[in-house]
């Protein structure tokens, strides 16, 4: 499907380090529901993490080729097109386990687990496809959502402007749950669902750790049950964390980093003690934000001598003497403003006003919790 770039930029706008989206109606996100209906991906399994071996090691091993540019642990997706997108008929068992490797490492790399480059992928997925039977049981709706949240809140940042993980998700979830009418998931038809996955569906209820070997995300929705039609109070509060990349092995210890239970959202009351809530610690309204006074300045300067060239263009023929007077007055009033009425602003000062703005703006987006 064709992406929508300014869609999917608008709702990037709106992400907030509690892995949610914060809008008008409150918070909304993408929940392990959300994957496992519209991916089909399984959401109860192993975690997607597994042994960390070095790249070139692990494609010999299962490739039975290493990339001469194997950069940063990446393979790019144009090689396994080029060595590994036909099998021969009379290929052996190895040769077809090895193109049965390349395929699946190219699909997630170019659907789930896509990067910002759009052609690569990194090898560390290549081991999870080592057995075969082994990698149908991996719980990869998690590993996904894991994957996505991270590269949101990446690209919320100012200092990236690109965005990784599976955006197709992101637009279908967009397209199906964002609709004109509220509560969006009152009206899913679950007739079709498979009974597998319905079965694990009661694990979106859960307030849990998402896993993908260096990447590992909060799954908070006891945030977000407006959108499931519940009744929200205000949320645990949040604790702050840095997203430090660490490997997480076979060793860890899963069930710690997880609290499974109902997410009734309390008893039915009125919302308003959320919502006032709500609009104190998000941010209402999305807008350029000026450098500095000093920019605001010249703005109002360049304005000016817009008018100021419009005015004296304008033809005064055929106006009466009240409206002259009124265009000469618009001229001179604007020339005074330019001649000798804009005072120069002392770069210090300038300076000073633009920090305070600066740290006053830093507080705001950390607000949120």
């Amino acid at each position: 499907m064709s992406l929508d770039n300014a869609l999917i930029a608008a709702l990037v706008e709106r992400w907030r380090e509690t892995n949610s989206f914060h809008l008008a109606v409150g918070e909304l996100t993408i929940t392990l529901e959300d994957v496992s209906l519209l991916l089909g991906l399984a959401i109860d399994g192993e975690p997607v993490i597994g042994p960390i071996s070095a790249p070139s090691s692990v494609c010999e091993k299962l490739l039975g080729r290493v990339p001469e540019d194997l950069n940063g642990g990446m393979v790019k997706l144009t090689w396994l097109k080029e060595f590994f997108s036909e099998c021969p008929e009379d290929a052996s068992q190895e040769e077809i386990e090895r193109c049965t490797c390349a395929f699946l490492l190219y699909l997630v790399g170019s659907t789930i687990f896509s990067t910002t480059t759009g052609n690569k992928v990194p090898v560390i997925y290549l081991s999870l496809f080592e057995d075969f039977d082994k990698a149908g049981k991996f719980a990869w709706g998690p590993g996904a959502l894991a994957f996505l949240y991270r590269a949101l809140g990446n690209a919320s940042l100012k200092s990236q402007s690109t965005i990784s993980g599976c955006l197709t998700l992101v637009q279908c979830w967009c397209y199906s749950r964002l609709n004109v009418q509220w509560l969006p998931y009152n009206d899913m038809d679950c007739s079709s669902i498979p009974e597998d996955i319905k079965a694990s569906l009661i694990l979106w209820e859960s307030r849990t750790m998402l896993l993908c070997f260096d990447k590992v995300e909060r799954h908070l929705p006891d945030r977000c049950l407006r959108q499931f039609g519940m009744h929200q109070t205000i949320p645990k509060y949040v604790e702050r964390w840095e997203r430090k990349s660490c490997i997480v092995d076979h060793g860890v210890d899963l069930m710690e980093k997880m609290e499974f239970g109902s997410q009734s959202g309390g008893d039915i009351a009125d919302e308003g003690e959320y919502m006032q809530w709500y609009q104190k610690i998000t941010r209402k309204y999305i807008r350029r934000v000026t450098s500095s006074l000093e920019s605001e300045y010249q703005r109002t300067v360049t304005a000016m001598r817009e008018i100021a060239n419009i005015a004296d263009i304008v033809s005064a023929e055929g106006l009466d003497s009240y409206n002259r007077e009124l265009l000469d007055e618009v001229i001179n009033i604007v020339h005074k403003c330019l001649t000798g009425q804009f005072e120069e602003i002392p770069n210090e000062k300038v300076k000073k006003k633009g920090k305070r703005k600066g740290r006053q703006k830093d507080h705001l987006s950390m607000e949120y919790e």
